[in-house]
């Protein structure tokens, strides 16, 4: 869009995150690619880091909104994020009303109008990915063109709720210019977040890359915010952003692929193993259980990778054909044996709470944890970890919760930040005691919904 005068200018904003000490957090990629295709396009573009304010949010807010004079405030991200996005809208309408306020990611894609009516300060949703949406969105509110022309949007007109025409999927995604890095303060990020140790004890300076997204699996606690098609980055396009990173932080020492999926031919990671080995960086993938083989473990040991990160889910087969999951506890015995026998360092983890999970099948994925050596002492960190099943929006086992009615106030249980809910057909007192047990392990505060009250049950203090 070249427009010789802009009418808007949009602030991006991410929202301090509640869940982490100030400033302790994973920056989310999401953002900084909308923030990246608004730049790129000639928009008007600011950019706001909540995260790395030390005073109160909101003043930093309404100072950044003076400052820099934007028309448009656009936030963004998960359900489970629901609080922090909600904390910038309120304050962004309440101190300054004429501003429109926009929200994208997963919150909004996964159930638009529930999310929209949840939010309620929001003037505009983005549907799916933003990177092409947003500045058709601009250009419009630029030109006055009406809406409805835009497509992957939801708003609210003369009372009812209108969600245009689905946006494709973005076909290319090496034709992406490359995340907002220096929009957000990467390199405050990097400085100030130690998301985890080395081999040697030294402290992880990491960097979060997408090469792909959304995922050609269809397991039932997921949701691809990022798309219905699964698109793969080329190595080319990934190593291009590796060698970026490093030439501007060089203090980077992790390269950890974020996506759902990383590949699931055997001739992409192998190709990426060849050529991130010169790199001498800790790295890590994420791949699925099937995917792993001898060929493939060789690999990744021979180019020294730091730690695949695989999905085991549950060590019983009914839950994890429940979970449509598409492979069985035997696999995944099998894939963590041969990758201890290899070398190649593993984390994974167990979810529990499905709903075909049983007093019985719970009791047998939570044996065979206790049986692991599940604890890093170099790395300072868990190995396996344990948690309860959160129905998230979008997902199949959400889609459940609604139609059983489990869930029976779509917009208040996103409200309440998405509370646990019991899946199962077991008693309340036995969903409780299996809750209890995994807060046990690991240590976490969980929020549950049961007959209308949501009540925060902390862990069980140990003497």
């Amino acid at each position: 869009m070249n427009l010789a005068l802009h009418s808007q200018r949009i602030l991006f904003v991410i929202p301090a995150y509640s869940m982490y000490p100030r400033g302790r957090y994973v920056m989310p990629l999401g953002i900084l690619y909308v923030s990246a295709a608004a730049k790129a396009a000639g928009l008007d573009v600011c950019c706001l880091n909540l995260n790395h304010e030390t005073g109160d949010v909101g003043t930093a807010l309404s100072n950044k909104i003076k400052e820099t004079g934007c028309t448009i405030v656009a936030v963004g991200g998960l359900s489970g994020e629901f609080g922090d996005i909600y904390a910038v809208l309120r304050h962004v309408k309440r101190h300054h009303p004429e501003i429109t306020t926009i929200v994208g990611g997963g919150i909004i894609t996964a159930t638009p109008e529930i999310a929209m009516q949840a939010l309620e300060y929001a003037d505009i949703g983005l549907i799916g990915e933003g990177d092409e949406t947003i500045v058709e969105l601009v250009e419009a509110l630029e030109t006055k063109k009406p809406l409805k022309d835009v497509a992957g949007i939801v708003y609210q007109q003369n009372e009812n709720w209108v969600q245009t025409a689905r946006r494709r999927d973005v076909p290319n995604l090496d034709g992406l210019p490359l995340p907002d890095y220096e929009g957000f303060e990467f390199a405050h990020y990097l400085d100030t977040n130690n998301l985890g140790y080395g081999n040697k004890g030294e402290p992880l300076s990491p960097v979060n890359i997408v090469g792909s997204r959304s995922c050609p699996y269809m397991c039932s606690f997921c949701f691809h915010p990022s798309g219905r098609t699964y698109r793969e980055r080329s190595l080319d396009s990934i190593f291009s952003e590796i060698d970026y990173l490093l030439a501007h932080y060089p203090g980077i020492n992790h390269i950890a692929m974020r996506e759902e999926l990383f590949a699931s031919r055997p001739e992409r990671i192998r190709e990426f193993c060849r050529r991130i080995t010169s790199y001498n960086l800790y790295w890590s993938i994420q791949l699925r259980v099937d995917n792993v083989s001898e060929p493939v473990l060789k690999d990744l040991a021979t180019a020294g990778c730091f730690a695949v990160f695989l999905g085991t889910e549950s060590m019983d087969d009914t839950v994890l054909q429940s979970m449509n999951k598409r492979v069985t506890s035997e696999q995944s015995r099998r894939a963590l044996k041969e990758a201890a026998l290899s070398g190649v360092p593993i984390r994974t983890g167990l979810i529990f709470g499905d709903k075909a999970e049983t007093q019985e099948s719970y009791q047998r994925s939570l044996a065979w944890y206790k049986q692991q050596d599940s604890y890093s002492e170099v790395q300072k960190r868990p190995l396996i970890t344990v948690d309860m099943l959160v129905p998230f929006p979008g997902s199949a086992i959400y889609r459940y919760a609604c139609r059983k009615g489990i869930i029976t106030d779509e917009v208040e249980y996103l409200r309440m930040g998405c509370p646990l809910v019991n899946l199962t057909n077991m008693p309340e007192e036995d969903f409780l005691e299996m809750m209890q047990s995994i807060q046990a392990i690991n240590g976490r505060p969980y929020y549950y919904l049961s007959h209308g009250e949501c009540r925060l049950i902390q862990p069980p203090q140990h003497s």
